[in-house]
């Protein structure tokens, strides 16, 4: 089978330059190189975030930026970003992140023809870049099933999918801040099967930031969003979602 994949992140003005750096850097580091890196610029950013992006852009020639001229959200731009890529799998990387240099190798080894989404393990790192914490996830399709009526089963950050299924289920829908959960429980829904790799992959910045936004009045209504989507998508119940 064919396992061509592009690497899709973006940016916004809220972004670091330092953790933006070093994300774009891991990416051309790994040791399997993806076909496109496709990074969509969220709306205007600063001199500093423009100066990583010209840098990188001259050093490499598989790296597509793609400028939305006003902060259009995460949802809308990673969408953007999904119908300029050409390629059977897309891996997602996050701005602030550091991925493993054998990350990329790992994921393609794992894509199959029955697999539509593939994970892993990632470690959560402070601001410092010292790790605190290791978010695993379930492993099997049929454990993945069972926890995502309560959780998402997966790290986005550590995520490889199937553009084709993602298209089909409509792309990331709008769920404030459940983005990713709600294209995960979509493409399932659909019949897609995915699996997680007991192994970190990338090293997430996650500091005091991450612990806030989850716990904001926001996640709370985020969250009745996505019990509606799940439902929708056949992965819970009135009560479950309740």
């Amino acid at each position: 089978m064919n396992k061509t994949f592009a690497v899709l992140i973006c940016v916004y003005q809220g972004d670091e330059p330092g953790p933006f750096r070093r994300a774009l850097a891991s990416i051309f580091a790994n040791t399997l190189q993806p076909a496109q890196v496709v990074l969509v610029v969220d709306g205007p950013v600063g001199p500093e975030i423009s100066a990583v992006i010209d840098a990188f852009s001259a050093a490499y020639a598989s790296l597509r930026v793609v400028r939305c001229v006003e902060n259009i959200g995460f949802s809308a731009a990673l969408n953007k970003g999904l119908g300029v890529i050409d390629a059977d799998w897309v891996v997602r990387a996050d701005s602030d992140d550091w991925n493993l240099p054998h990350r990329f190798e790992a994921l393609t080894q794992m894509m199959a023809p029955n697999l539509a989404i593939i994970g892993s393990s990632i470690a959560e790192t402070n601001d410092a870049g010292e790790i605190y914490a290791i978010r695993r996830v379930p492993l099997s399709h049929a454990a993945i099933c069972t926890y995502i009526r309560r959780r998402n089963p997966f790290n986005h950050m550590s995520v490889a999918f199937r553009r084709d299924l993602a298209l089909k289920c409509g792309g990331y829908p709008k769920l404030m801040v459940r983005e990713d959960y709600g294209l995960w429980a979509s493409m399932i829904g659909a019949g897609g099967m995915g699996e997680n790799i007991d192994e970190v992959l990338v090293h997430a910045s996650a500091g005091t930031s991450m612990y806030q936004r989850r716990r904001s009045l926001q996640s709370y209504r985020a969250e009745i969003m996505l019990q509606r989507h799940l439902l929708r998508c056949g992965l819970t119940s009135v009560p479950g979602a309740i």
